[in-house]
């Protein structure tokens, strides 16, 4: 899971930083949702307080608090917060920035929980031309982002455009010796679907994981 982070400026009456946000990422891993939420909520209104809207720190606990509600399946409290993190940091960062990039991919994941395919697809597209552009087809971030997109065809039953889209990443982790499966968000794992072209973008997925274990 994301943990947010931000600076602060000490000295002579500097405001006292707000709560850190990694207190409601412990919630989360404790499966104290609740508590997470709570502490979440109460860093993000400090941080609006103390350093105005978008600060980056403030966006990152925007970012931490969207998160939690993704995790409780809250998807519509998460997309707003989500979306307005990414308007931000589109403003304040570029499209290309690497915090933009995550926050698209953010906004991409939470549509794709809400089955909203269509809307994520573009999404996920445009972080992993991003990604390869700025980082290069074999870096590990890239090839997560192909991950992603084919783990979004999936869901969207573009079946072809899956199993292409998989190849890829094979190819990709082959090519380079990265580690870490590229399908970190699960959908290409799923083996509900009983469709052939499905089953062949599993067997990619499966090969891949073997090959990173």
């Amino acid at each position: 899971m994301y943990l947010g982070t931000g600076s602060f400026v000490d000295g002579p009456g500097a405001a006292p930083p707000p709560p850190r946000p990694v207190s409601a990422v412990t919630g989360v891993a404790l499966r104290n949702t609740g508590l997470a939420l709570r502490l979440a909520e109460e860093c993000l209104r400090g941080r609006r307080q103390t350093l105005g809207e978008e600060h980056e720190a403030t966006l990152n606990s925007m970012f931490q608090l969207s998160d939690v509600h993704d995790e409780m399946r809250n998807c519509d409290e998460a997309l707003p917060l989500a979306r307005r993190v990414l308007d931000a940091r589109r403003r304040t960062l570029g499209n290309e920035h690497y915090e933009t990039l995550s926050s698209i991919n953010r906004v991409a994941v939470i549509l794709d929980r809400m089955g909203n395919n269509e809307a994520a697809l573009p999404l996920y597209q445009e972080v992993m031309d991003a990604r390869r552009r700025t980082l290069g087809d074999g870096h590990g971030d890239t090839l997560h982002a192909i991950g992603d997109l084919a783990g979004a065809y999936h869901n969207a039953q573009r079946w072809g455009d899956a199993v292409g889209t998989a190849a890829a990443a094979l190819r990709g982790v082959r090519r380079t010796g990265a580690c870490g499966c590229p399908f970190r968000s699960g959908p290409v794992l799923d083996d509900t679907v009983a469709h052939t072209s499905s089953s062949v973008c599993m067997r990619f997925a499966v090969d891949i994981a073997r090959a990173c274990a």
